[in-house]
């Protein structure tokens, strides 16, 4: 394999997990947003938005790990499995936007 290839195989990978990513976590913060908008302030969207920042950034640590492990002996494993780890990531970021999102309104 090629690095070309390895790389253009974890960017198809986490990039096509992270439109799902995103799509996981804004449902907490929606229903947030429509139950309790009458009791904000304008500020709580910045906060909202620096969420979001947040758990994109944190989402590419994926990336060093998987170009790690795909350059490795574990490479095949890696590439059967890999999709375990990208969904107990997105369980850990939606309990944490959960926690985040309740944090808002309490």
């Amino acid at each position: 394999m090629t690095t070309r290839h390895i790389v253009d195989d974890a960017i198809w990978f986490w990039e096509r997990g992270r439109l799902i990513y995103n799509a996981v976590l804004i449902v907490p913060v929606a229903i947030t947003v429509v139950s309790q908008s009458d009791y904000w302030g304008s500020d709580v969207y910045i906060w909202i938005g620096i969420g979001a920042l947040i758990a994109n950034v944190l989402y590419c640590a994926a990336y060093p790990i998987d170009l790690l492990l795909q350059h490795s002996s574990w490479r095949a494993s890696w590439l059967e499995f890999r999709w375990v780890f990208w969904l107990l990531g997105t369980i850990l970021a939606l309990l944490l936007t959960i926690e985040f999102a309740s944090a808002l309104w309490i």
